[in-house]
């Protein structure tokens, strides 16, 4: 699975902390995605990319979970810090790899989400049915980016 997320990795007690903390940061990854398309709508077209403070927040904030999400992907899956060649034992961290999906599949759809970081993300979805043999992750990463916050009427 490698490579391993390059920034910093998040280490929990057990996986159901994990799995709520990556819910929590989901959860304000919509928001964050509302504040950004109500300001779009809000904005007189003529100023359509001079949204203002809650606009920047917002899109901070949604970079800044999306990051925590990458960084707790090594945990779930049962990857050691600093060992890229590690085997993974799909049986005993499956479930930490399932409750991963949806956190991942919310930020690939994240518009602050740079390109590489998009990639990334999607691979890891790939390597996810690889390994684990869920199936569901491979429709999730070919989706497309940007998603949650593209097109607004």
């Amino acid at each position: 699975m490698p490579p391993v997320w390059p920034g910093p990795i998040h280490h929990y007690t057990d996986v159901d902390r994990a799995s709520i903390v990556n819910i929590h940061g989901t959860h304000r990854i919509h928001l964050g995605a509302l504040i950004v398309r109500c300001q779009a709508c809000l904005a007189p077209p003529s100023d359509v990319f001079r949204y203002g403070s809650a606009y920047a927040v917002a899109y901070r904030t949604m970079q800044a979970q999306a990051d925590d999400i990458c960084a707790s992907m090594p945990y779930h899956c049962g990857l050691q810090l600093g060992k890229d060649d590690v085997a993974v034992d799909p049986v005993v961290h499956a479930p930490g790899a399932y409750l991963l999906l949806m956190p991942l599949f919310v930020c690939v759809l994240v518009e602050s989400v740079p390109p590489d970081q998009h990639w990334w993300i999607s691979g890891r979805l790939r390597s996810l049915r690889k390994i684990f043999g869920i199936d569901r992750a491979v429709a999730l990463a070919s989706l497309q980016y940007p998603g949650i916050i593209s097109d607004y009427a």
